[in-house]
């Protein structure tokens, strides 16, 4: 719940799908820090809707083995006080968890939805210097696959994710199904165009680094300037650490051109609105072809055109099929040939309500909530 993707995905979600299936239970891991301001709200929020919420408090300093044992012992108490017909479980870790839980109380008739999130183990295998730790995720990645047959129902966020598991574990089409990470489209909306601004507003918003082209976000800011381009760059950090980055890197930029700031997440949607384009700049892997960038759903439903990386999940098809952004190879980012491709996006007539229209149409929550419900009933 200390993740600042609680507001913009799991509450949301879970308050909408309460309205249609009203007993639902929720575990987290939670840091032993205490409860921080926002957890009452979240809380209020979830008991007004009969969501119970069982958090595990972890100490200080906690390994990822452990982290996940004390985790799956709390799955074990839950399930074991309390029959639960369907268990579902956000990620790699937690569904291995539940499904050792399953079979050690012998719960046949409890089904279990692995919500992917992505290749979890092939990511951090990529992503990870240490050659031990490479070497446990590695290990790891033989029960992500059996886990794809273990279960009951798997989604994924991408069809390129859903096809290259029923191409190479050879997993039955119809116990896949695809849920692109979601966005209240309610929240995030376009702004009302008062006339046209000759200075043009580029952001990079949430997280910067790990998979993401750090090196070339900062490098296409410093050719923008260089080349005298009618944009400022506006950083929307995370958090205090990659704030703190960001103002080091950018510190010999001007500051008119180069703002950083730190928003809450009920300020994000304002100031989104005030935006000409959006950044989403990952480094193509295999493990990121079953990834779907939260911040690419909040950019189309603000009505924002998005600058984004060829071959990372489906959001390059997205763009091109429905003309809402630009795709680029990453080596080409910078020149000047691509800029003028930018400008020339900007300026083009209805953009905006091209990019909202591919969110409702593909990335709006209601829409999404129906595909989980369906797959509920189903299973």
């Amino acid at each position: 719940m200390a993740s600042g993707l609680i507001e913009s995905q799991i509450l949301e979600y879970l308050l909408e799908i309460s309205k249609t299936i009203p007993d639902l239970t929720l575990l987290t891991i939670e840091p032993c820090s205490g409860k921080r301001k926002a957890w009452s709200k979240w809380e209020k929020a979830l008991q007004k809707k009969r969501i119970r919420w069982n958090p595990v408090y972890l100490p200080s300093k906690t390994g990822l083995i452990r982290k996940y044992l004390l985790f799956a012992s709390h799955v074990y108490w839950a399930q074991k006080k309390e029959f639960h017909t369907i268990i579902t479980a956000r990620s790699f870790m937690p569904a291995l968890a539940s499904k050792i839980v399953l079979f050690i109380l012998w719960r046949k008739n409890t089904k279990l939805i692995f919500d992917t999130r992505g290749f979890w183990c092939q990511e951090r295998f990529e992503n990870e210097k240490k050659p031990l730790s490479r070497l446990f995720y590695q290990i790891l990645k033989p029960l992500e696959s059996w886990l794809y047959h273990a279960c009951d129902h798997t989604i994924f966020l991408t069809r390129k994710a859903k096809h290259e598991v029923i191409k190479r574990q050879n997993v039955p089409s119809k116990s896949i199904s695809v849920v692109p990470t979601l966005v209240n489209c309610q929240r995030f909306h376009p702004r009302r165009y008062l006339g046209r601004r000759k200075i043009k507003n580029i952001c990079f918003s949430g997280n910067i680094l790990g998979w993401y082209e750090t090196k070339k976000i900062f490098h296409l800011c410093c050719e923008g300037i260089s080349q005298n381009r009618p944009f400022r760059y506006f950083f929307f950090a995370k958090d205090k650490i990659q704030q703190k980055i960001i103002l080091q890197k950018t510190k010999h930029l001007p500051a008119r051109v180069v703002k950083v700031c730190r928003l809450p997440f009920h300020r994000v949607a304002k100031k989104l609105a005030e935006m000409d384009l959006g950044v989403v700049l990952i480094r193509p892997s295999f493990g990121k072809i079953a990834s779907f960038p939260t911040k690419a759903g909040e950019f189309l439903a603000s009505g924002i055109p998005i600058l984004a990386s060829r071959g990372v999940g489906d959001l390059d098809r997205m763009v091109i099929k429905n003309h809402c952004g630009i795709v680029f190879d990453n080596q080409e980012i910078g020149s000047r040939k691509n800029f003028d491709s930018i400008e020339n996006l900007l300026a083009r007539k209805g953009v905006r309500e091209c990019c909202r229209k591919t969110a409702l149409k593909n990335l709006n929550l209601s829409v999404g909530i129906q595909k989980i419900l369906s797959i509920y009933k189903k299973t």
